[in-house]
């Protein structure tokens, strides 16, 4: 009689940022086929054991980790995922673990032995035939996700590009998947003969969060010359429309201006990772900047949903898709920025005044409402565009190019840029040429250095606001393709950590 030799494969899985409730998932159609057992040990984003866990995002420095909110770290729906060399999902096992993202995990898809943890957990084994796999985990799937990696399904299903929100990736719970690529499972040395040895040596597996979060802080801002800038609330804006589900290689940080291509074994550390995206490109003249980016433009009012307040709370973040691009491509219509607006009031205006009636400014010189109608009434009666006493040279000549344009032009209907008359509604401005960092100085120090600019996934940007020098703009332009990231000249300045939650900073100043 010829003897069958069974083996089991475990799967133990340690989650750190995301939690799962008690909402049970059954098995998919595997039907326990196979001779050897396979399990998993399964890690979500956590720290390096080198430091300690930030308590807040307040209190956190670039490189810490943060363990983020009780929703950012449920678990509702675990799946793992086994390739063949041929790309097809020759298993796609279901299991019944949860957690909602304080207590530990619990299920019976647990092995006997995974630890008592919110963070990490380990597997039931799983019966499958004895050859070598390619491992991918999945936290929290949608529905795409769950179909496309579906028992018999290629893997091109699941690498393909998709457009999605931050909002669709978090519907249960926030969606994670594998950190460095898919885990080479070994048919000799990871399967085992029976499910004890497999739940005892499981295939390690670490998770990345699919989104990362910003948040904008302005307790230390400095307003200078005497003005004041209040009411400050933000959003992002050139945020990716595409995205991939699983993070995809792109160079890492070696040493100062140095930078290699990642490798699933390399065992870099996650600060000094970047990714690649869908959109991600060498060259500046991005092909569908429309198709690929969300883009802001005119005014925001205190209606809309995406302003937030300035702050380190939870609440105050603003979840995103990554965006990267190479680095000749780290222009401003491809790069995701911040959004400022509030209050400007200037040295000597009334906040009374200004918010009923705004203020205006002619190539830098600001003047209340009553100033610039006399200015006004002035040009008009003269209307030869001539400079006239005790105004600004040239506020003559532009302000008739308006009336030319129009003869009914308002002058206070809306906020407006024209002939270099600006006029602020209200008194609101807006500063939005905030691109947000991801590698520092200290790691990419070079204008246009590769990493400098981007979002990466599973990253926590902390912006501080420090300095406003002068005011901003009355609105939002869509940005312009042609002009780089690294600036010649800035009028915020911005303090920005990025956090596992890693956690990345940046300063700021305007």
């Amino acid at each position: 009689m010829k003897k069958v030799t069974r083996f089991f494969l475990m799967t133990a899985i340690a989650l750190g940022l995301v939690a799962c409730n008690k909402d049970e998932a059954p098995k998919s159609g595997n039907n326990g086929d196979g001779d050897v057992w396979a399990s998993f040990t399964i890690a979500l984003p956590a720290n390096s054991g080198l430091r300690a866990e930030a308590g807040n995002v307040d209190d956190a420095k670039a490189k810490d980790t943060y363990v983020g909110t009780k929703d950012e770290q449920k678990v509702n729906n675990v799946r793992i995922v086994l390739y063949d060399d041929g790309g097809i999902a020759a298993y796609s096992f279901d299991y019944a673990i949860s957690t909602d993202g304080q207590a530990d995990f619990s299920g019976d898809g647990l092995a006997n032995n995974s630890p008592k943890s919110k963070s990490k957990f380990v597997t039931k084994a799983e019966k499958v035939v004895k050859k070598d796999y390619k491992a991918l985990v999945l936290l929290n799937a949608n529905a795409a996700i769950l179909s496309a990696t579906s028992r018999g399904n290629n893997l091109v299903e699941f690498e393909k590009v998709v457009e999605t929100t931050p909002e669709d990736l978090m519907k249960s719970g926030v969606f994670m998947s594998n950190a460095k690529g898919l885990v080479k499972v070994d048919g000799n040395s990871n399967l085992k003969e029976n499910a004890n040895d497999a739940e005892s040596s499981p295939v390690n597996v670490k998770v990345d969060r699919a989104v990362a979060k910003v948040f904008l802080g302005a307790k230390n801002l400095d307003v200078k010359h005497g003005a004041q800038f209040k009411d400050i609330k933000w959003t992002l804006d050139v945020t990716n429309k595409k995205t991939y589900w699983m993070r995809r290689f792109a160079k890492v940080h070696t040493a100062l201006d140095t930078f290699v291509p990642e490798t699933a074994d390399d065992n870099i550390e996650r600060y000094s990772r970047y990714a690649m995206d869908p959109n991600f490109t060498d060259h500046p003249a991005h092909p569908n900047s429309d198709g690929d980016f969300n883009y802001l433009t005119g005014t925001l009012d205190d209606a809309n949903d995406k302003l937030k307040e300035t702050g380190f709370e939870d609440q105050k973040g603003i979840y995103v898709l990554e965006n990267t691009m190479d680095a000749a491509a780290q222009y401003n219509s491809v790069t995701t920025r911040v959004v400022l607006r509030g209050l400007y009031i200037p040295k000597d205006f009334e906040e009374q005044d200004v918010k009923a009636n705004g203020w205006y400014s002619y190539k830098g010189f600001k003047m209340k409402k009553a100033t610039f109608d006399g200015f006004l009434q002035k040009v008009k009666d003269q209307n030869n565009g001539n400079d006239i006493d005790g105004t600004p040279v040239g506020f003559a000549a532009d302000v008739k190019k308006i009336l030319d344009e129009d003869p009914n032009f308002s002058f206070t209907d809306k906020s407006f840029v024209k002939y270099n008359l600006k006029f602020y509604k209200n008194g609101i401005c807006y500063y939005y040429n905030i691109y947000i960092r991801h590698f520092s100085d200290e790691q990419s120090s070079k204008e246009m250095g590769y990493g400098r600019y981007g979002i990466v996934r599973n990253n926590l940007y902390k912006l501080s606001l420090g300095t406003i020098s002068q005011p901003g703009e009355p609105e939002i332009e869509k940005p312009d393709p042609n002009v780089p990231d690294d600036p010649t000249e800035r009028w915020v300045s911005f303090e920005v950590e990025v956090l596992p939650w890693l956690v990345r900073e940046q300063t700021i100043n305007l």
